[in-house]
Order: C-alpha cells, then structure tokens, then sequence
C-alpha cells in the first residue's frame, strides 16, 4: 500500500516501498523516515541502525510501537505533508529527510492467479 501526502510527488529524496527494502549499507550517514509502526518498520529500523543511518525516524498513525530505541531512533505522529526534504508531523515537528520508506503493508492481488488456476482447470 502506498499512502498519498501532500508533496510525495515531489519530495527530493528516495522513496520505496519495504518490500523492495535490500540493504542497510546504502543508506549508511543518510536521515531516514520509515512510515508506519510495524515489524517491517522496526526490522527495518534497527537494520537502519547497524548499519550507520544518521538518523532514524519512525512516523506512526495510531500507536507508537513503544520499544526502548537507541538514541538515533525515534518515533512521531503521522506524516501530514513534504516540502522538498522537508517532512511535516501531525504534532507539528519537521525534519529533513535523505529517503523515505514506506512500512504501510501490501495489497494483495489474485487476479492473475485465479486465471491461471481457472484456465487449468478447464484443461
């Protein structure tokens, strides 16, 4: 799932989803936003971490995962908009950001699968 914020079209950094998430090395000295509070953002989070991102931030939209982080890790409200590298906090906190990525979930889909199955059947 990929939500929709205000200036994510134009947001100067990286975006990606967690599913294409690959390798905290190259995220290494960057300021990092991951956005939702679930085991994908905190794997991903404490990958970040080890591997030596500036900066991480986790943006929540119900509850905080409420885990002790170490002190280069952090959790705010949910995002509300962009403006360039700039993010903004529904408590009304900003930072700057080199990547966002996105923890929101996934939305499955069956569709070419069922018509496989289907097509196989009829065989």
């Amino acid at each position: 799932y990929i939500p929709d914020f205000a200036g994510i079209d134009k947001f100067e950094g990286r975006i990606m989803h967690s599913h294409d998430f690959r390798n905290a090395r190259e995220f290494t000295g960057q300021k990092i936003l991951l956005i939702g509070s679930s085991y994908s953002a905190e794997d991903i989070a404490l990958q970040l971490f080890k591997f030596g991102a500036e900066h991480i931030t986790i943006s929540y939209r119900t509850n905080k995962i409420g885990f002790k982080w170490p002190e280069k890790i952090h959790e705010v409200p949910l995002l509300t908009e962009m403006e360039g590298k700039t993010c903004y906090f529904k408590d009304g906190s900003s930072g700057e950001y080199d990547a966002i990525i996105l923890c929101t979930g996934y939305q499955h889909h069956f569709h070419s699968c069922l018509l496989s199955w289907i097509w196989l059947i009829k065989m």
